[in-house]
């Protein structure tokens, strides 16, 4: 008779078996039964959700400002093409084939994760602290939104040291003050108080008036 080629368990094997399994058992029912421990497993999930809609994006100008900018209608029901657009609006900005992964929110912060080709280290540094500036902030800036929140941004979901000089590390609050002044409305000017001119008195001529008469002199009679 052929010996079967199939692993066929011992008494022994099925012994250690079970008891591996009732250990597993007792330690998933103390847990269950310990809420403390579920809650601390709960936490340690970070939380976070999608974005809000982005409708305005900022893109830097050769003026040294960001500029607002609508976002296209393919892209504003997502919030990471919305950023996209600004990387694809500003190329040379942004090192090549810079792209952005995702954006999430949550009550503190928003989160920004890019590509590994966004933090090349080697385009930041050569393009000096300005272009670095307007590039960050222009995320930043068009993350942010209404919001104000400030914007983390992390690298493949790992955490971002620096951009060339540019410390990245933690959140970055977002600057208006990068943004392109608006034309301020135009305020109605109060009305004008005019002032009496004052004027050289000129005495005014007087008519001549007409020659009296001299009296007529009537002589006396003897």
């Amino acid at each position: 008779m052929n010996k079967t080629k199939f692993f066929r368990p011992s008494l022994a094997l099925i012994g250690i078996a079970a008891v591996l399994g009732l250990s597993a058992c007792q330690r998933n029912s103390a847990t269950s039964s310990d809420p403390s421990q579920a809650n601390a497993a709960t936490s340690a999930t970070p939380s976070g959700s999608q974005a809000n809609l982005i409708e305005t994006i900022y893109v830097p100008g050769p003026d040294d400002k960001l500029h607002p900018k609508p976002v296209s209608f393919k892209s504003i029901e997502v919030p990471a093409s919305a950023l996209q657009e600004v990387i694809s609006s500003s190329p040379k900005w942004y090192p090549k084939d810079a792209k952005v992964n995702s954006i999430t929110e949550n009550e503190k912060q928003i989160t920004v994760d890019v590509n590994k080709n966004f933090s090349q280290q080697s385009f930041w540094g050569e393009h000096g602290e300005k272009t670095t500036e307007l590039g960050v902030y222009a995320i930043v800036n068009s993350a942010s939104g209404k919001s104000k929140k400030p914007v983390q941004i992390t690298v493949e979901n790992d955490a971002m040291s620096t951009l060339g000089d540019f410390d990245a590390s933690d959140a970055i609050e977002p600057q208006p003050d990068l943004i392109v002044n608006t034309p301020a409305p135009k305020k109605t000017p109060a009305a004008a108080v005019v002032k009496p001119i004052k004027t050289a008195m000129v005495p005014t001529p007087v008519p001549p008036t007409a020659k009296q008469a001299e009296p007529t002199t009537i002589p006396r009679s003897e």
